[in-house]
This record gives structure tokens, sequence and C-alpha cells, in this order.
């Protein structure tokens, strides 16, 4: 029954195919003009007419009386009323028209010229181009759409300009006198554009692919469509092949390598863990972050759902909002483009939700034609990468421990010791050398499919696919898994369209039992994972001996070292299920030619689980009283959101200079959502992971729960201006409502003004032909970040499972601030985009400066009050940087194309104001928590603060320091704390080519990185910190042993042994510079092949094979040796796709 629903659907699918039929017509005219018929028929069935508007004008009187015929014997009814003077011929969903009757010529000076013309349209992959707009300028004009590249046209005048235009491609006219002096079988260049003439009158133009000409052409705000070439603001799309050809598996991942603003902050912890929440910034940040405080629980537990993170940007989904959960369960094969809005002016209409940008995913959408059946296979190889690691082996751990031995007069200490390292001298004299390391880990293999069918014409289609994601992560037993199913109808008949689309999604997550990776890292080498039989050991303990101390008969002690193994092969769960549907209903009708209504409406329902257990047997228990083992968390969660727009949009063209767009757009949403929380203990030893066999709830704990509704409405107006498109300018208004911020601010106001200058549409510049575009924008607004108040503004209870004179109890949860401002940022941003020579070079410069005042902070309060913290607006932050992309064709021929490119963060800058000492308390936690992190003013969130230090001391070992004031000092203060770099690059990028021979295409994405300051984990911890007297039961980097300083005169960067460091100093940071292989595509296109060997019979129309690898090679150009993945590793992936259709 669970996938009911959606089997349902795809069962629909089938049976949509019977509603595919022949074109028929209803028509009753008496003695009208052959115009009006032609234009009834446009408007009845939608098809295209292409037709030289003389001769419609020219036509004799027609008349009609005809009910559901088809349109063939329509046609040939009216070319019976013409007498033969006019054909009229149907092919690709478009009527022709033509002259049957060959023009008199009385004196040549009189006569004027034509040419037949007909064709395709390909690219330099001889691929028909769908979509291009064939233009007939002359005595008369005419327009076509060659749907599927083909293109027919009877007389046309020999002095007309042919005219061919698509979306990602450079547009091409010439006169059609001169396509008529190509000799037959010979091909002539224009420009970048060439045209092969086949026979008399058949043409076969193959236009030349602008590289991210697709990009610059129309923006997609999620609301409504833009110019790019009239909007000011700073956007970039990307489509569904782009992100494709980056990666195979990840969409997120996809645009981090493509799209400086967006960046994935890499958390070294978490390393290639499928199931982790992914951290993202848009344009850098706009809020303090959290300091962490140790009390975040079991870190292995899978969250139900991701928390909503203040900095991250607000996702758009086929014109809805949908959540960061919703974007990662997509398929990546099915999406059709996405589009970043960056700036003020692109992402203010959407007000109180904008300030940390904007990305709008559009999904395919069904296509009319013939059924087409589309397959793609992905097959997934991913490595863990442990080479960061650098920890002893078992003869180097025992000598470390020997030379760590202080000799302790305790004598039961000593007599201790000294048998735990006999044990482990036995051991290395064994030969035991255990490599740890892998023990938990696999090459993980994964396959996705997915499954497409679409069809349908112009009045009627639709669109329907499953697919199964299975993505499995190097530690044994983690995995993340889905099952999605979608179905898109839409109707468009005369001014109406209608689509909707349905979406049900079910995913899974399963945690490792082999715990935190953490475990084996620290594992010392000379136990030994095989037993004597040469079986892996699953014991209990890895050594279990009694020590008897001969001088104290009653004193003895276990020496017991735990068993990861064994506890990995105990009753264990750690998953979340996840069910999801999403039903989408979208309205448009044309009121009049200039004027659009649109509505649409959203119901998404959410129910989620979450399960965590471990067995009472596990070693972590040994310790715990026998009604208190094992533990079960459980979490259910479930949601229920609507969403409804309604929009007018007003778009015209006056005296072909004025070209004016106007929206005005109305939104409400509410969501409801509620949640439980149960926490049990106490199993017994056989006990199945079933929480009701529990003994108890946890200590000082009951279950829980909450409810919450939220909601909020919006009105958002837009204008956008172009004179004669040299000229532009934006200016949008949202005034937004919302219960997070309420009592005495429920609303607040939104706005952007942008200007923009064509230069290169200019006179003084049209003249140089080399100049294709340079376009100068800049704009200002006021944009909101909704997520950053929460419900600050109103005071929250618990319920109480108790009663108190006959009365329900309650806990005061968070105390409200009334007078809680929206936390509202000021943007500023500019960009400069240019493109020269066709497309063989062009560059985009952008910057911004963002200021949000006031952030809402958290600021901790006394327990007397019953809560720990209460939000404030507090400080200001600014944040200001620069990007840069460009691109340059270094080749272009038939068999040849190699494009060069660069996506760089040329420099990013934040900085705290208006803070004074009122986060005082927030950077003493820092400093507990080891976080380098400061909150002050004239910092910022990116920098880094430490005491300097100048070295250890040859003579003694100890460590050297500097004041604040410069000053040498061997004292460890706090108060000498300066900030000595930053978390970002100083300067970052990613530099790609691509390369195609033929059918062969080579695409490499390498980003550097230049200056980012990295706290040194492995240098902490397992170094400095290895200053146990007997550090023998847990491995360390071999830097503790080989670098640290031993005897007076030796010049190392470490601590001596058994000396403890004062404090956090700067020679924990180190500065990397870095180049690593993100990404390598190669693809190989078939579709050229198949009629070649004859595989088009079998139904086969289109075939690819691509290979991508990610994050394969790194290089390293500074001396850092960094542990990378401590609590999961990270890992090298390789990816094969196999599309075709059908």
């Amino acid at each position: 029954m669970k996938y009911l629903r959606l089997i349902s659907i795809l069962m629909m699918v089938f049976c949509l195919q019977s509603l595919v039929f022949s074109q028929s017509v209803s028509i009753t005219v008496k003695d009208a003009p052959l115009s009006k018929v032609l234009s009834e028929i446009r408007k009845k069935t939608g098809i295209d007419i292409i037709g030289e508007k003389k001769l419609v004008d020219a036509a004799k009187l027609v008349t009609v009386n005809v009910k559901n015929i088809q349109l063939s014997e329509l046609l040939r009814q009216l070319e019976r009323q013409q007498e033969q003077t006019i054909g009229f011929s149907l092919r690709d969903n478009t009527i022709m028209l033509r002259k049957l009757e060959i023009r008199p010529v009385t004196k040549t000076a009189d006569r004027q010229q034509y040419v037949c013309f007909a064709g395709t349209v390909t690219d330099s992959l001889a691929r028909p181009i769908q979509g291009v707009t064939v233009r007939i300028t002359g005595i008369s004009k005419v327009t076509a759409i060659a749907r599927k590249g083909n293109f027919s046209f009877g007389n046309v005048e020999s002095d007309a300009t042919v005219g061919f235009s698509c979306v990602g491609y450079f547009p091409f006219e010439v006169k059609a006198s001169v396509l008529s002096s190509i000799p037959v079988g010979q091909i002539r260049s224009f420009g970048s554009t060439k045209v092969l003439r086949v026979r008399t009158c058949e043409y076969k133009v193959i236009l030349s692919f602008a590289a991210d000409r697709l990009e610059e052409v129309e923006v997609n705000t999620g609301m409504f469509s833009r110019k790019q070439e009239s909007f000011t603001g700073v956007t970039k799309t990307y489509s569904g092949d782009k992100l494709r050809e980056v990666n195979r598996t990840s969409l997120l991942e996809a645009l981090n390598t493509l799209d400086p603003s967006f960046k994935l902050i890499r958390d070294n912890n978490l390393g290639s863990d499928p199931n982790q929440t992914p951290k993202i910034e848009f344009r850098g940040t706009r809020g303090v972050p959290e300091v962490p405080d140790g009390t975040a629980g079991n870190s292995q537990a899978l969250r139900l759902r991701y928390e909503q993170d203040p900095n991250q940007p607000l996702f758009i989904l086929n014109g809805f909002e949908a959540t960061l959960k919703d974007i990662i369960d997509l398929d990546i094969n099915r999406i059709q483009s996405i589009t970043l809005l960056k700036d003020a002016a692109s992402t203010a209409l959407y007000g109180p939700k904008s300030a940390n940008g904007v990305v709008v995913v559009e999904m395919m959408r069904p296509k009319p034609g013939k059924l087409q059946i589309g397959y793609t296979t992905t097959g997934t190889i991913e490595a863990p990468d442990v080479s960061g690691y650098n920890l002893m082996n078992s003869q180097e751990l025992l000598a470390f421990e020997e030379a760590s031995r202080n000799k302790d007069e305790n004598f039961l200490e000593t007599y201790k010791e000294s048998v735990k390292h006999d044990f482990r001298a036995n051991q290395v004299a064994k030969g035991v050398n255990t490599d740890w390391l892998n023990v938990p880990l696999r090459n993980a293999y994964s396959m996705n499919h997915s499954l497409n069918i679409d069809g349908g014409d112009e009045v009627f289609s639709y669109l329907a696919g499953i697919s199964k994601q299975n993505n499995k992560g190097v530690m044994k037993g983690s995995s993340t898994s889905s099952m999605s199913g979608i179905m898109q109808l839409s109707y468009r008949k005369d001014k109406f369209n209608i689509s909707t689309s349905f979406r049900i999604n079910d995913s899974k997550s399963e945690g490792s039992p082999y715990g935190s990776y953490s475990t084996y890292t620290g594992m010392a080498p000379y136990f030994a994972k095989f037993d004597a039989q040469g079986n892996l050991n699953t014991d209990r303990y890895l050594v279990d001996e009694e020590i008897q101390f001969v001088r104290f008969p009653n004193n003895s002690e276990r020496y017991q070292v735990a068993n990861p193994l064994f506890n990995a092969q105990l009753p264990f769960k750690n998953v979340t299920n996840i069910l999801q549907f999403t039903n989408n209903l979208q309205l448009q009708y044309d009121i009049f030619p200039w004027l659009r209504f649109s509505a649409g409406g959203q119901f998404q329902k959410n129910q989620g689980t979450a399960d965590f257990f471990l067995s009472p047997l596990n070693t972590m228990f040994d310790d715990k009283p026998v009604l208190e083992k094992g533990n079960y968390s459980y979490s259910k969660d479930k949601s229920t959101s609507y969403d409804g727009n309604a929009m007018l949009t007003f778009n015209r063209v006056i005296a072909n200079k004025h070209i004016i767009n106007a929206n005005l757009r109305g939104s409400v949403t509410s969501n409801y959502s509620d949640n439980l929380n149960i926490a049990a203990i106490g199993f017994a030893g056989s006990a199945d992971p079933l929480i009701f066999l529990a003994n108890g709830y946890a200590p000082s704990s009951k279950p829980n729960g909450q409810e919450t509704i939220s909601r909020s409405l919006g009105l958002t107006g837009s204008i956008n201006y172009s004179y004669d498109r040299r000229y532009n300018m934006d200016f949008s208004y949202n005034r937004s409502g919302s219960s997070s911020f309420g009592v005495e601010n429920p609303f607040k106001d939104f706005y952007s003004v942008g200007l923009g200058w064509n230069i290169g549409n200019e006179k003084f510049l049209k003249k140089f032909q080399f100049v294709d575009i340079f376009r100068l924008s800049g704009n200002v607004g006021i944009t909101g970040n909704e997520s950053a108040g929460g419900f600050g503004s109103r005071t929250t209870y618990r319920l109480n499972n108790e009663t108190y004179r006959l009365s329900e109890t309650i806990n005061l949860v968070n105390l409200a601030n009334p007078n809680l401002e929206w936390a509202s940022t000021l943007k500023y941003s500019y960009s400069l985009t240019s493109s020269f020579f066709k497309g063989l070079f062009g560059f985009t410069l952008s910057g911004f400066y963002d200021k949000t005042d006031p952030m809402i902070v958290q600021l901790p309060k006394p327990p007397s009050l019953g809560i720990s913290q209460i939000p404030t607006n507090i400080g200001r932050l600014t944040t200001h940087g620069m990007e840069l992309t460009g691109n340059v064709r270094l080749i272009q021929s038939k068999d040849w194309t190699w494009n060069l490119g660069l996506q760089s963060t040329v420099f990013l800058r934040s900085k705290y104001s208006g803070l004074g000492d009122k986060l005082a308390d927030f950077t003493e936690a820092a400093r507990k928590s080891n976080f380098l992190l400061r909150f002050s003013d004239g910092g910022g969130p990116y920098d880094i603060w430490a005491v300097r230090s100048v070295g250890i001391n040859p003579a003694d070992g100890q460590e050297i320091l500097l004041t604040k004031s410069g000053a040498y000092t061997s004292n460890f203060n706090v108060e000498n704390e300066v900030m000595v770099g930053t978390s970002r690059p100083k300067t970052e990028g990613v530099i790609n080519t691509q390369v195609r021979y033929k059918l062969f295409t080579l695409s490499l994405h390498c980003r550097y990185i230049v200056g980012e300051t990295k706290f040194n984990t492995a240098l902490y911890n397992k170094v400095e910190e290895a200053y146990d007297v007997y550090p023998g039961d847990k491995n360390y980097d071999r830097r503790a042993f080989y670098d640290r300083w031993k005897n007076p005169g030796d010049d190392v960067a470490f601590l001596g042994v058994g000396i403890q460091p004062q404090g956090m100093s700067d020679r924990f940071l180190l500065s990397e510079n870095a180049l690593f292989f993100e990404s390598v595509g190669i693809n190989y296109d078939f579709n050229t092949l198949l009629k070649k060997v004859k595989m088009s019979k079998l139904g086969i129309k289109r075939l690819n094979v691509s290979l991508n690898l990610n994050n394969l090679f790194r290089f390293q150009f500074s001396n850092i040796k960094l542990e990378r993945g401590l609590e999961y590793p990270f890992s090298r992936r390789v990816s094969f796709q196999i599309s075709t259709s059908f």
C-alpha cells in the first residue's frame, strides 16, 4: 500500500495515450475572407500558419460550414474554393501556403524574382534545433517557428532578408538571393554560421552555439520572466545539461562548482556522509554564526528535518517555495534549468525571505509531440579518501609510549602500566600492526534509475516519470535512498492555459552501525582485528585481562579495551523515513494580447519518523545500571502547507521604442506542523529495537512535542521599462506580513530600484562589429530574512502532563520580545556584462555591498528567568565582495571546439559594528569550545582570532608567545588575542575548460584556493594533546613522536612530550593554497551515429553515454597535513550515465 498513490498516477499515463488523436475542427462562415478562416483555424487548433500576406489578401472569399471535420479535409475544401491558385499543406503541425500558378513574366525590368526555400536548422553536431524562429522580411513579412528544425516556404522574394534566431545560438541574417547563389552541394560560411545547399530548394543551416548564451537571454524569477538585456538585476541561469555535465548525482554540488556566489560549506567532521545537512552560503553571511556548546547529544543520530538556517537561500521550485529537503531529493535528470537571483533588483520580489538570495528551479515540462519514452541510468562508484591521516604504526606508538613514560612514584599505577606495556610490546614482537582505518569502510556502488514518458499535442500534453535513487556511503551500512513519481498535465486552448502536477517522494536515510569514524582512527595498531583462526574478531573486548598486584593481593583491576567490531554487529537502528506529497495547480488567461491573468496554488503534506537505537550490550553502557542500559530515541513529524498566488501581467511595446513589463502579485501561505519526541532507556539484552520494550523514559525526560502554525501574506508590484533597448529601469515593491514577527511589527516594506545601460546598442558602438554585448547596471534595495526571527515576538509555553489544583501546568519556553524588528538587509549591487567577436570572448564583473541592520541574536539570559535566551535586535553586519566570470572560445571548427572559462570570487569581506560588549558571553563560550571566532566590533564572522606564537623555545621546549603590543612572553593570556586570518579564502574560483572532438566531449573544472586559514585539528588533538602519562591505549599523529621537542637545542614546531599546551595559539593555524579537480566529465553523443547503424529502426531516438569524476585529485601548494573527515571520511566519486529515448 506504500506506493499505491504513486502506482495509480503512473497507470494514468498509459491511459492518456488514447487522448492523442488527429486534429479536427468546426467552422461556419459565409463569404468570409480567407484570413478570417485561417485565424479561426489557428485559434481552435493552435497550429502555426506560414504564408505570404499578399497571397492571403488577394484570395477569394470562402464559405465553410463543417463540424468535427479532419483538418486535412478542410484544407482541401479551401484549396478547391481558391480554384487551385493557392496550395495548402500540413507538415509538423504547421500549415504552409504557397502560390500554385506560375507567375507570368512580361518584361525583365518589371519581374520580381522568387526563390523556393526549405530545409533544416542544425547545430555543429548535426542535431536538429527545435524552436528556431525563421523570419522572411521583404515586401511581405512571414514568421515561422521551426519546431523540429524543419522549415518550408513557397516563393520567397529574392531581395527579401531571411533571418534565423534561437535561444542559445548566434542569430543569422542573409539575403535570399545570396542563398540561391550557393552552388548545390557546396557549403558557405557567414561568420559563425554555415549554410549547405543540399538541393535546388533545400538548405541546411548550421547555427553556432554561443557559450552560455542561453543563460543571458531570459531570466526566470520564479514569478515571471524578463529579457536579460532589459533587466538590471544580477542573475545567472544554468541549463539542466550544464548541471549534469558537472555532477550527475548532486544538484547542490553542481551549483557549488559552477557559480562563485553559491558556496557549500564543507564540514570537516562529516566528510562525505550522505545524510549530513548541507550548509549553504549565498554571497556570504548575514548573521552571527552559532557557537558549539558541546550539548548537541549523540551526533550519530540522524535528524528528521533540517533546521532552519538563517543564512540559507530561498528555494523556489516550479513557482512555489520549497525546502532544502525538497531540493536534495530532486532527480537531477528532470531539471530543466536553475536561475540564481543574487541582488536586490532580482530578489526583492520575495520580500521578507530574500536577503540570502533566491534559487529558482524549473523542472522539465510536458512537450507536445508523439509519445516519447526516456530512460536514464546512473551508476556511481565511491571510494573513501583517507590520505589525510598520518598515524603511527605499532612500533612507533610503542616507542612513543616509552619516551612519554613518567617515572611515577605511585607503585600501583606504574605496575599497572608496566603490565599494559608488556602486552603491547608482546604484540609488536608478534608483528601485529593493524590498520583500523579501513575496517568500517567500503567502496560503495550505487545505481539510480529514471524513466520519463511525455507526449500530446498543441492542446493537451502530459509528462509522467518515476525515479529510484540509492546513494550508499563509504561507511558500511550508511545510505540515503528515495523513490519518487511525478505527473504533469497541461491544457492550452485559445487564451486559456492550465497545468497541474502531482509529485510524491518517499525517502529513507540510514546511519552506519559502525558509529563514528574517529573511533577507528584512534585505535592503537597493536590491537588485532583478526582472531587466531584468521576470522574477524567480534569478541566484546580486544583485551580482557585481570591485573593482580602481588604486594597487594586484595587489589586487582581488569585491563579491558572495548572492541568496536563487537558493537557494530549488535542490533542497531538509525533510520529516518519521510513521505511527501505535493500538488501544484497553475492557470493563465490572456485577457488581451498585452494583459494576462495567472494564478496558482500548492498543497503539500509531509510525514516522517526517525528512530535511533543502541543495544544494551554496547560497551558504552558497561558502567550503567542494568535498568539504564540501552537507549531508544523516536521522533515523528507531520506538516501540511498551503500556498496560493494571483498575478496580473502587463506587457506592451509602444512605438517600437518603449517596452513596458509590469506585474502585480498577491500571495498567501499557511503551514501547520506538529512533532513528537520520545527518549527511552533500559532494554533487555535480547530485546529487539522496539521502543515499547523500554524500561522507562530517559532521566529527567518525558514525551514532548509541539504544534506550530505559521502564516504569511504579501503584495508585490514590479515594473520594467526599456527605451530603445538601450536604457533600462526596474522597480519593485513588496509589503509582507508574517506571524514570525507579531504584536508590534507584523508588516514590513521591501523595495528595489535598478538602472541599466546597454552601451553596446548605442550608435557609437554599433559600428564596431566585434561588440556583441556591453551592458552596465546597478541597483539598490531592502530585503528581509524572515527565518532569522523564528517566533521571537511571541511568548510560547509547553504543556505538562501534570495537574495542580485540578488545572494543567505549563512551562515557559520562550519569552516574547514584542518590539522585535525584522532582520533587513540593504543591498547595493553593480555589474558589467560583455561579449565580443560573436561570443569568442566575454566576461561579467559584479560587485555587491550588503548591510544587515539590525541583526537578530539569541542573547543568553539568567537561569532565574526560566529561559536560557531571548531573541534581540543587536548590531550590524556588512558584507561586500566582487565576482568575476569569463569565457573564451579558443577553437571553433567542424570537428573541434575548445572553450576556456573562469568563475571567481575575487574577494569577500564581512565586519560587525554596533555590538559593544553585548556578545561577550558568546566570545567566552567560543574560547571554552576551542572555537576560533570572536564577536566584537571590527571583527567578522569569518575572522579567526588567536594569541600569536613565535615558536618553541629550543632551550626548554616551552612556547614563546606575543602580547598585543608585540612583546615576548611565556604566559598565555586571552587578552593578547588578535585577528590572525580568515576561514574564507582571500580569493578562490573554478577554472573550467571544455574540449570537443567530433562527438566526444571532455570537460574539466578545477578549483583553486588562495590564503584560506584552517585550524589543523590533527596538530591540536593528536600531536600536542598527546601529553598523557601513558598514551598507549590510542593512536596519535606521527608528528607527536618525530617533531616534538626532546632535548635542549631541538629546533621543532611542537611542545615537548608531557608539556600541556596553555591555550590556542596560531601555531595550529595554517594557510592553505590548493588546486583540485572538482569535476571531470566525459561524454560521447551517439545521436549522429544512430542513422548510420540504423538503430533508429529499433525506435531509439537519442543515446548519450557520459562519465564523471568528482574530487578525484587534489594538489596542495602549502605544507599542510590535515585529517579530512573526522567523524565520517571524505570520498572520491566516479559516475557513469547512459541516457536514451524511444
